[in-house]
């Protein structure tokens, strides 16, 4: 009995691996790999989104803040307009009742204490200060925007809403990284 070799199998005993093991440990690869590939990617993509919108909310409450300051600290009201030919109208008073809807201006003027005039504008894709843009057009748009003008009697100083909608990479391929916020305040001139 000492000579009885017991056989379980009939295999010869090659050392490797067979070719559907080999496929299901690539299988296995490319699944975790891509798994791997999409969190990265969805994490990069948040950040880039999150970065996007901390932009435009920095630069339009910048752009806001400019622009009450200017405005209520400013020496006199010189008017707004709607068109670029358009002369200036400093009175806002409605004497109608009730009060329709306040005009969408493009343009108020008001002159500063160092006498020196400025000039806000709305245009298709910017907002600018005497021509100045107050936004990067490379990659900000700027639309909705406009100024309305109230005011309850002509020796009362007006009150001035600023309204806009600042856009970044608003042509951009993907969602994450077009983002538009709203804006909007009031001021009222403190000398006028």
């Amino acid at each position: 009995m000492n000579n009885f070799k017991f056989q379980i199998s009939n295999f010869k005993n090659n050392k490797g691996f067979t070719f559907i093991e080999l496929l299901t440990v690539a299988a296995v690869i490319v699944v975790v790999g891509v798994m791997i590939v999409a969190v990265i990617a969805s994490s990069l993509r948040g950040s880039n989104r999150s970065n996007n919108v901390s932009d435009i909310r920095e630069r339009g409450t910048f752009i806001l803040s400019q622009m009450s300051k200017t405005l209520s600290y400013a020496k006199s009201f010189d008017g707004v307009k709607v068109n670029a030919g358009d002369s200036y109208t400093a009175d806002c008073t409605v004497s109608v009742v009730p009060p329709p809807p306040p005009a969408q201006y493009k343009y108020i003027r008001f002159t500063s204490f160092d006498l020196g005039q400025t000039t806000y504008s709305c245009t298709t894709d910017n907002i600018a200060s005497n021509g100045a843009n107050l936004i990067n057009t490379a990659n900000m748009s700027v639309s909705e925007c406009y100024f309305t003008c109230t005011q309850s009697g002509v020796s009362d100083s007006p009150q001035i809403d600023i309204h806009f909608t600042l856009s970044k990479n608003p042509t951009s391929t993907f969602i994450e990284n077009r983002i538009s916020t709203p804006f909007q305040t009031s001021v009222s001139f403190r000398n006028n």
